[in-house]
């Protein structure tokens, strides 16, 4: 069984070891990727929708939300 130095001694080692490692790896460069609220003054403005086409009646809105029944309130 090691002593409590040892283990404090290979630790040591360990970090230091690490440490080297580390400074051994190069950095990847770091780009900026935020964008300046400018960027975008340049896109056209969308085109105004056109008119519906008068051939096809417009879609039914259809509703998801769930009744409540008297038996649920």
């Amino acid at each position: 069984m090691r002593s409590l130095e040892e283990v404090r001694a290979d630790l040591a080692r360990l970090r230091e070891s690490a440490k080297e490692r580390h400074a051994r790896v190069p950095v990847p460069v770091r780009r900026d990727i935020s964008f300046e609220p400018t960027d975008f003054m340049d896109f056209a403005k969308p085109e105004p929708e056109r008119a519906a086409d008068e051939s096809f009646e417009q879609t039914a809105f259809l509703d998801f939300t769930t009744l409540k029944t008297p038996a649920n309130r």
